[in-house]
């Protein structure tokens, strides 16, 4: 006769027998069950921690934590550098023509502004609320890229009450 078929119910058979289980596949060559397993999971935890970097609800610090574990994950460690005690000249020409000061100051508004942004995201004020000059630098941003001719064929804001745009159709 075959082998027996009788189900126990003894924890601890149980556990002594999925553990004799797991023994056998892990050590058969070229098998390596909780890494496959793994495997199978690690394109939904990727995304799990990708939306947690995105998510409007977390805390920037942990927003922040997630984006560098997703680099990481996808470029390896950061290699430290090492300075070489060299100072930065800020009147140095950049290729783009600018100076390495001013670039670093437009770096640093871009920064503020992206920063009062999220601010105001995150507390849910209106639009409307917003101090008129990121209003303006919202919008400029937002335009940016825009064309000369495709700027003309989007809708443009009417003066609303307090500044709050209706857009035309």
């Amino acid at each position: 006769m075959g082998r027996r078929s009788v189900a126990t119910t003894d924890p601890k058979r149980l556990r002594d027998a999925v553990g004799r289980h797991f023994r056998r596949l892990t050590t058969e060559s070229g098998v390596n069950l909780a890494e496959f397993t793994a495997q199978r999971f690690e394109e939904e935890c990727i995304i799990l921690v990708r939306d947690m970097a995105f998510s409007m609800e977390a805390s920037m610090d942990h927003r922040l934590k997630c984006a560098q574990q997703i680099v990481e994950w996808a470029r390896g460690k950061v290699v430290p550098w090492h300075h070489t005690g060299e100072t930065i000249d800020p009147t140095a020409t950049t290729p783009l023509g600018g100076t390495v000061g001013e670039t670093i100051d437009a770096v640093r508004a871009t920064t503020e502004l992206f920063a009062e942004l999220d601010r105001l995201v995150r507390n849910k004020i209106p639009y409307r609320d917003w101090p008129s000059e990121i209003q303006n630098l919202a919008e400029a941003a937002a335009f940016a890229d825009l064309d000369d001719d495709n700027a003309e064929a989007l809708p443009m804001p009417a003066s609303g009450d307090g500044g709050d745009p209706t857009w035309k159709s």
